[in-house]
């Protein structure tokens, strides 16, 4: 009896960190901007570009610029491939999954991400250096992505040297 007691008591202690393992979703499937559902673009400060440049400020979409019009993203156990299509035309960007460092060419120049799981969110952080009009500039960015159903939202915070701009952007699965 005592026996059976522990071995239940080991299943329930043990059994949390698997089911957690399980939860985390699949981003797969081809995902369009849901506009009305998503927060407004956030004023361009002066009226001009923003953050340093074309797409710099505007706290757009996945890692800068205008949001994606389409996504197609593709899921494996350790990488996360987004086919996204911009106002700057197409990208691909390809993030590991195991936390450690992806480097992609994404609008304006080289970046460097993270993407690590927090429960059953994507948390994806990203820096990039570009050249602006006053010298280089630094883009720190966190994309916190989440799916319920045929929803997929994107929690996104841009921070420039003009100070950070969040946005929740909506897309459709379909």
């Amino acid at each position: 009896m005592k026996y059976a007691l522990m071995a239940a008591l080991v299943l329930f202690v043990a059994l949390p960190p698997v089911a957690l393992a399980q939860a985390k979703p699949d981003f797969s499937g081809t995902w369009t901007f849901d506009e009305a559902k998503s927060d407004p673009a956030p004023a361009r400060a002066g009226g001009g570009g923003g953050g340093g440049g074309r797409g710099g400020g505007r706290g757009g979409g996945r890692m800068g610029g205008a949001p994606a019009t389409a996504m197609t993203i593709k899921q494996t156990a350790g990488e996360l491939t987004i086919d996204r299509t911009t106002a700057q035309g197409a990208q691909t960007v390809v993030l590991k999954l195991d936390g450690s460092e992806s480097k992609n060419t994404i609008g304006m120049g080289p970046a460097v991400s993270k993407a690590t799981w927090d429960g059953s969110r994507l948390v994806v952080t990203t820096t990039q250096t570009v050249q602006g009009r006053g010298g280089e500039i630094t883009i720190d960015a966190r994309d916190i992505y989440s799916v319920e159903g045929s929803t997929l939202t994107i929690e996104t915070t841009r921070t420039t040297p003009m100070g950070a701009q969040s946005r929740k952007l909506i897309y459709t699965k379909g």
